[in-house]
């Protein structure tokens, strides 16, 4: 033993004995008290220098805080053992009171740095310290009864569940029932002030209820009841007696003890052993309201009924037996200061009303806020239920958390109950610092009593009786019934039970029947839907079972008992079908299936009782003969098909089958004009093949052998394919003779009669040779336009393929790049303005190829080969990536076009002739004219400009900036701007044109040119120096406005227009120059090509985006 702790031990015998002689009468202690006290420590000092009981636990892990569990537990134990922790009993989590412990324990047992956290060297020194005593084998009965040596420490005032005694029980060789225990106060504090004492073991279980005052000699007695503690044979168990202070004790000390083996009760003969009196540390008390977390208890609403809702016998319940997890009671737990976090460990709720414990509800949970369960108790046990939480909730300072609580609703047929808190210590709530359990108030902070949990409005919850609900199924069929149709479902119904679980056994049950139908034959029966279990099942003529009259009620004589009973769980759902079978002689009228009264064995409530006694009806049936319609399917119109081809559709059908029957289709016969086009015809249904392959047809008799099935009120549809031979030719057509289908319905077995009544033509199958036309494709997408070099993937044109009689497919094509005037550029040059020439279907790359002598030559991998679809136009676009404005040939103009049908520039396959040598045009096959530059202006309006609408003798009228397409500069010279003059008079005027520099606002070049008279229109050319654009520029026009207003009534208001006017084409023939329009802008630019190039005077360029004519400069209104 250290010698701290042995001079701590011998200073508390020193102190008590000094209080024997001097404490005051009001204390409430005896002189026999203290005696037992001091005989207690000197017991402890004994042990402690012994060492027979000292600690042999290892510690093997890193602890710091926020740590939790065992290792916690026992340095803690350690601690407090040392006097280093002053808290009643262990917390098994690591906060800052621990961190400040173990920082005192390491600087007084040497360990450097004293950092609070335990490590490798602290765990050596625990370790070390612990020695290990053997167990001895038990070979007799007894109960030894151990007090753990405490120090004892602090306890606050306002705080529950201090373990102020703790007790080591250990039991012979056999297990011991204990059924109590009682304990006796000492110290310097009135008996008042403790307000609660329990018993604990070390897992957290409280035995017994909490005692709530002592006997004036100090004693209290907790019994265990109905829930006592065992003690397994050769084992030990903790026994802790915990006290709550109530918010007076603030300057006191405590201490209880056991002072004859009589105090431990226990079931049986076994003897209690132990060194009695024994008497655990003393705890002073201290003010707690300066510390404590504060917590306050009320609870969130649910959805439950009234207090005389739940207690009235005619009121229905609110929740089915069988229910699981309903949400019963809400507890909404708030720290309502800012001292400390806390933690919930346990939680006991009083269960009241007038359940069966042991049978009504079970499986409680606890769930956080946030949905995850931190506690479960398998029933309520004197009515209280206690949730003890394996890790504590946490409920930071300042904040509120709700609690829900949920069970599941087992038993209990028309009984009712309420959970609420009862009590202010039914809750373990510890602080996070302190580790002391704190007093729970009510949401004002006021003493908490029952009535502030108990929701008498919406809090009870009252089980239901068993009823039923009837309701027609949606699988109820509707529409028809087919004569001849045998154990046909009439009806189905859905069956589900409420309350408790039910077992039906009897049932009433009416078809009603037209006066045209004729009477069901064979037998009703009733079914489960889902397992085919019969139910019931009685013949059809049996008296009141078939009726002409809907009953509007039953007898009781239309109760008919059920062969099987059936069971129904509360809240399951069954289907039942009624089943019959109709007459084969029926031709028209209807049937219509009721059912009602039930009478049912209530399994909860315990009685029989008719539930459902009301009528459901299920759909009303029509009589309606098994029939099928064929016709020619007109979606698939006639159509051409290819001498040769192999496999092709020739004919499709629709078989539309009546309403009354699924209708089986065994058969199927074809005729066919000019039958010796054809050969191995077959009959499909989508992709799948009905029955057999005629390889040489006739002109009729072509008889298929099938296995289809036309669902009722559904259509079929089914194709006819066939080899064309390749000396076709004319046309066929396929037809379904007359009485050509048969078949019979599938649960009626009626068979189908002359279908078709004649016979029913397909499609006219024209017979041809394969051909495809090559053309252009209009895309008022893709205009002739200056093309900038560099660019990728710029589209030139669409190519538009045109094929008849049969799919082809395209395999290679090959494209001519062409100069538009060789005088002006060569095919050489033009040849360089390309990188690469490319085929697309859609967003799909078919193929590409350089350009050889004006040739490029696109192979398409098998993969990519194109479908040109019989009938329908394929369309493909060809694009381009342009060479480096290095490479091009400046200024030149080419388009693309498909010129060759020759299989060497052009392969199309056929599936009938291969390769198509034959048979394919070419017609004006060409895309647009494009011109390649290495750069192009752009217009746009100026940004800034603000409209005039006072004349000026040098005033802004519009505003332009001129931009480049391109990597090279833009050298300009020249601008064309259009000026209109609206709403003047003949005297008005405008004059004097100007151009200046957007940036310095020197003049860039200006015009004498005038407007004038009520309207006009000029022309305002400006040619100037050589102006180098490298982004933008922008100018702005001036103009004299002065006398704009001269002759104006006051009135009107004329207005100066100012726009760009854009080229209305690309490509002209007419402009021998260089074949291309010139627009309102002049420029040049300089290349490398490879030498240094420049080009001057040019007037080419594009229309913007959005492709408009003119772009506005300024509006100006005066």
């Amino acid at each position: 033993m250290s010698k701290l702790t042995y001079k701590i031990a011998t200073a508390s015998i020193a102190v008590m004995t000094i209080a024997s002689l001097s404490a005051p009468a009001f204390a409430q202690v005896s002189t026999s008290d203290l005696q037992a006290q001091i005989a207690a420590l000197q017991a402890q000092l004994t042990q402690l220098q012994g060492g027979s009981s000292a600690s042999s636990y290892t510690f093997t892990k890193n602890l710091t805080v926020g740590a939790k569990g065992e290792d916690v537990k026992q340095l803690q134990s350690i601690l407090i053992a040392g006097g280093y922790l002053k808290i009643a009993a262990p917390t098994s989590f690591f906060g800052p009171a621990t961190k400040a412990a173990v920082i005192a324990w390491q600087k007084a047992v040497g360990i450097s740095p004293t950092s609070g956290f335990v490590g490798a060297l602290s765990r050596a020194k625990l370790n070390g310290s612990s020695v290990v005593t053997p167990g001895v084998p038990a070979t007799d009965s007894y109960l030894k009864v151990e007090v753990v040596p405490s120090l004892g420490g602090t306890i606050p005032s306002s705080s529950l569940y201090n373990k102020v005694l703790n007790l080591k029980l250990t039991a012979g060789k056999d297990a011991v029932v204990v059924t109590g225990i009682t304990a006796t106060r000492g110290g310097y504090i009135a008996n008042t002030r403790i307000n609660g004492v329990s018993a604990w073991d070390e897992a957290g279980k409280r035995y017994g209820n909490i005692v709530t005052s002592l006997t004036s000699d100090g004693k209290v007695t907790v019994n265990f009841g109905s829930d006592p503690m065992t003690v397994p044979a050769g084992t030990t168990k903790n026994l802790s007696v915990a006290i709550n202070l109530d918010s007076t004790a603030t300057s006191a000390s405590v201490n209880f003890g056991l002072m004859s083996a009589s105090d431990i009760k226990v079931s049986g003969t076994a003897p209690v052993q132990g060194t009695f009196p024994m008497i655990g540390g003393t705890y002073s008390v201290v003010d707690g309201s300066a510390s404590l977390g504060d917590v306050r208890v009320s609870n969130d609403t649910v959805s439950g009924m009234s207090t005389s809702s739940a207690q009235t016998s005619s009121v229905d319940g609110n929740v089915d037996i069988g229910d699981t997890q309903r949400e019963v009671f809400k507890l909404k737990l708030t720290q309502n200061n800012s001292k400390e976090a806390v933690y919930v460990k346990n939680v006991t709720l009083y269960v009241g009303g007038n359940i069966v414990e042991s049978t009504d509800i079970k499986n409680w949970k606890l769930y956080s806020q946030e949905g995850t369960v931190l506690a479960t108790a398998e029933r309520s046990i004197d009515r209280n239920v206690t949730f003890n939480l394996a890790t504590p909730y946490m409920i930071d300072k300042g904040l509120s958390r709700t609690l829900p609580v949920k069970a599941d609703i087992v038993d209990g047929s028309g009984r009712y109950f309420q959970v609420f808190v009862q009590n202010d210590y039914d809750l373990v709530v510890t602080g996070a610092t302190t580790g002391s359990s704190v007093l729970l108030t009510d949401s004002s902070g006021g003493s908490l009593t029952q009535s502030d949990t108990q929701d008498n409005t919406s809090g009870y919850f009252k089980m239901k009786q068993g009823g039923l609900t009837v309701s027609k199924s949606p699988s109820s069929p509707s529409g028809s019934i087919a004569p001849s149709a045998t154990n046909v479902v009439l009806g189905s119904f859905d069956v589900k039970s409420s309350g408790e679980q039910l077992e039906l056994r009897k049932m009433a049950i009416r078809v009603v029947r037209s006066a045209a139908a004729p009477v069901l034959t064979g037998s009703i029966t009733v079914k489960d839907a889902t397992t085919g279990e019969t139910y019931y099942s009685v013949s059809a003529d049996t008296t009141g079972l078939q009726s002409t009259t809907t009953p509007s009620s039953w007898s009781s004589s239309d109760q008919m008992t059920l062969s099987s009973y059936i069971p129904l769980s509360s809240n399951q759902t069954r289907t039942l079908q009624v089943l019959g079978s109709v007459s084969s002689a029926a031709t028209s009228g209807t049937y219509k299936v009721h059912i009602g009264d039930f009478y049912a064995k209530r399994f909860s409530t315990n009685d029989y009782q008719d539930v459902a006694t009301g009528v459901t009806s299920a759909n009303q049936l029509s009589l309606q003969d098994v029939t099928l319609t064929v016709t020619k399917n007109a979606s698939f119109a006639n159509t051409n098909r290819a001498a040769g081809a192999t496999n092709v559709k020739v004919a499709e059908f629709n078989l539309q089958g009546s309403s009354a029957d699924d209708i089986q289709v065994n058969t199927i016969s074809l005729n066919i004009t000019t039958s010796t086009n054809f050969q191995n015809v077959k009959v499909m249904d989508g992709t799948t093949q009905l029955g057999n392959t005629v390889g040489t047809p006739s002109a009729t008799g072509n008889s298929f052998t099938v296995n289809l099935v036309v669902a009722k009120s559904a259509t079929k549809l089914i194709s006819v394919y066939a080899d064309i031979v390749s000396s076709a030719t004319g046309n066929s057509v396929v037809s379904i003779a007359a009485s050509g289908v048969s078949g019979y319905g599938k649960d009626s077995g009626k068979a189908l009669s002359s279908t078709p009544v004649s016979a029913t033509p397909g499609q006219t199958i024209a017979i041809g040779t394969p051909s495809v036309t090559i053309a252009s494709s209009d895309n008022s997408a893709l205009t002739s336009k200056v093309l900038i070099a560099g660019t990728t993937g710029v589209s030139l044109g669409d190519i538009k393929f045109s094929a008849t009689n049969e799919d082809l497919v395209l395999r290679k094509i090959t494209l001519n790049l062409t100069s538009a005037s060789t005088s002006l550029w060569s095919q050489d040059a033009v040849n360089g303005n390309f990188v690469s020439v490319k085929l697309y279907d859609g967003s799909t790359e078919l193929g590409s190829s350089s350009v050889v002598s004006g040739v490029a030559l696109i192979t398409i991998p098998e993969a990519k080969w194109v479908t040109l679809p019989q009938g329908s136009d394929k369309i493909l676009t060809v694009k381009a990536d342009l060479s480096a404005n290095t490479a091009i040939s400046s200024q030149s103009v080419f388009r693309a076009t498909v010129t060759s049908s020759s299989t060497t520039n052009l392969e199309i396959s056929s599936a009938s002739l291969g390769i198509m040598d034959t048979g394919v045009t070419i017609s004006s096959a060409a895309t647009n004219y494009y011109k390649v530059q290495a750069v192009a202006p752009t217009i746009a309006a100026g940004s800034g400009f603000s409209a005039n609408t006072v004349g000026a003798a040098d005033s802004e009228i519009g505003r332009v900036t001129v931009g480049k397409q391109g990597d090279r500069n833009v050298i300009l010279t020249g601008l064309t701007l259009r000026v209109q003059m609206t709403g003047a008079h003949a005297s008005s005027s405008i004059t004097t044109f100007t151009l200046k520099d957007g940036d310095s606002g020197a003049t860039v070049a200006t015009t004498s040119q005038t407007l004038s008279g009520p309207s006009g229109s000029t022309s305002t050319v400006f040619t100037f120096a050589s102006t180098t654009i490298t982004t933008t520029k922008t100018y702005k026009l001036f103009a004299d406005t002065s006398n704009i207003r001269t002759g104006v009534a006051s009135t009107d208001h004329p207005n100066v227009l100012v726009d760009f006017v854009m080229p209305a084409t690309g490509y002209s023939s007419s402009d021998t120059a260089d074949l291309w329009t010139d627009a309102n802008v002049t420029y040049g630019y300089d290349i490398y090509n490879p030498t240094l190039t420049t080009y001057s005077g040019l007037k080419n360029m594009n229309k913007n985006s959005d492709n408009a004519d003119t772009i506005r400069l300024g509006t100006n209104t005066y």
